[in-house]
């Protein structure tokens, strides 16, 4: 017994086309098929290569997602990953038959469906869309084409029901891009947030279009039509501006940590880590920042005859602006305490340097001197009275610095006595607010005032901290 197999060819040239049949053995005819198998495949090396890449790719922008956090980072790496895998699947099933045609029938239909799930993600998240409705449509619509691409394996030997199947994939599937081209081009009319990403995505969505019209441009070269080349080149454009996107976030973020180390700085001008010694005063003080920087201050400064000067005050606003002014009202109250005869005088000097300036906002601020003999003189621009012993002190308030031109401040003059306690505060404490809405208030802060400086802090910190909390202690004790 001979075996034989029949192997038929066409040639086409340019003007004509010549068909044969020709009678070879079996062993010919199974190295001709791998010959040509091989040929095939050598003929994909260039999708292929191109498929690695973009798994590469996706692979990086994985790990950089990882890295910073951004989940349109991560369901992009999933996109990368996932779909030159089914791409060059759909390349590859031209070369299987029978059992192994439907497992890459599978494969296709598992990687769309999970890749059309990334896409309905992605852009919503990209473009920062916050219409809820047309997120759970294209939800709906992902189901609807998935469901109806795994129906369609599951009736692929009966023709009648898998055209039936075949025509609602394509209706559901058509209907799923025509959403999320017009979320991309409401995206490039400016209601989202990424405009050139809004049109990387365009471009795929017009090659799925000609494939369906039936208009599928072939590549040369990478042996795909015009919707995997417009993915391979749309996929890497918005791998490209989502990592320099993240590049400029990070720089961003890592001048913002240099801005804020410098404003770090210039809060210890506005609440020094140490007190000076100052004979007869005992100090203590706290300061707890809402923020990464307040615009509270303190300041006690010795003077040339062994009295104390002291600043206590708030600046309206939180943060680096804060931060600044408070630091100017500083430097200028240094400049002028050596030209000035009482706090009363150095608070008005203040109010028309601030005005002078331009400085935004104002700032409230008590001042107070202590002689050695224990006169105390006060003045008050806006702020809290302090308490003595813990009882709130009857000084006039004047205008905070910096509201009106030519304001002027009285003073109070008392005198301390030997064991007197005397406490600065902000309004951060009085104004710390618990989750029932209800104010620490004066009467907890007169409880309270007699108290080392951290306690009365953390005490209203721990009700509630609504602003920056400054607290600034002293004992009286005369010297001989």
């Amino acid at each position: 017994m001979a075996e034989v197999a029949i192997r038929g060819w066409t040639v086409i040239g340019r003007r004509t086309q010549i068909t044969g049949i020709s009678i070879d053995s079996a062993a010919l005819q199974h190295a001709i098929a791998g010959e040509l198998r091989t040929q095939t495949l050598l003929g994909y090396m260039p999708q292929f290569a191109v498929s690695l890449l973009l798994e590469v790719l996706g692979l990086g922008v994985l790990i950089l997602g990882l890295w910073s956090g951004r989940k349109e980072l991560l369901l992009c790496a999933i996109w990368l990953v996932i779909m030159p895998v089914y791409l060059t699947s759909i390349s590859l099933s031209s070369l299987v038959s029978g059992v192994s045609l439907r497992l890459f029938q599978t494969m296709f239909a598992l990687l769309n469906v999970l890749g059309m799930a990334v896409v309905v993600e992605f852009i919503w998240t990209v473009q920062g869309f916050r219409d809820r409705r047309s997120l759970w449509l294209a939800r709906v619509l992902w189901v609807l084409t998935g469901s109806s691409q795994i129906a369609l394996l599951a009736f692929l030997n009966d023709g009648r029901v898998a055209a039936r199947i075949s025509v609602l994939t394509i209706s559901f599937l058509f209907a799923f891009n025509v959403l999320l081209v017009s979320a991309d081009l409401l995206a490039l009319a400016g209601r989202g947030r990424n405009r050139a990403i809004a049109a990387a995505d365009l471009l795929i969505s017009v090659g799925f279009f000609l494939n369906v019209t039936g208009h599928q441009i072939k590549v040369p070269g990478l042996r795909t039509d015009f919707f995997g080349a417009a993915f391979y080149l749309s996929s890497v454009v918005i791998a490209g501006l989502l990592i320099r996107q993240t590049w400029e976030a990070w720089k961003k973020n890592d001048n913002l940590r240099i801005e804020i180390a410098a404003a770090r700085e210039l809060q210890q001008q506005l609440v020094p880590l140490s007190l000076p010694s100052v004979a007869g005063l005992e100090l203590d003080a706290a300061y707890m920042p809402a923020l990464e920087v307040g615009g509270d201050f303190y300041q006690v400064r010795k003077q040339r005859d062994g009295a104390a000067l002291i600043l206590v005050g708030d600046v309206s606003g939180k943060g680096l602006r804060a931060a600044m002014t408070g630091v100017l009202t500083i430097g200028a109250a240094r400049v002028l305490n050596e030209d000035v005869q009482g706090p009363a005088e150095l608070l008005t000097r203040l109010n028309h340097e601030m005005m002078r300036s331009s400085m935004e906002g104002f700032v409230t601020c008590m001042c107070a001197v202590i002689e050695r003999d224990g006169t105390l003189r006060l003045a008050n621009a806006g702020h809290l009275a302090p308490y003595l012993n813990g009882e709130e002190l009857p000084v006039e308030s004047g205008l905070p610095l910096g509201i009106v031109a030519g304001a002027e401040y009285s003073e109070t003059v008392l005198g301390l006595s030997q064991g007197d306690s005397l406490t600065f505060l902000s309004d951060g404490v009085v104004e710390a607010q618990n989750a029932a809405g209800e104010l620490f208030g004066f009467a907890r802060t007169k409880a309270l005032a007699t108290r080392r400086a951290a306690e009365i802090a953390l005490a209203a910190k721990a009700f509630g901290q609504a602003d920056d909390i400054t607290v600034l202690t002293l004992g009286f004790a005369p010297v001989p």
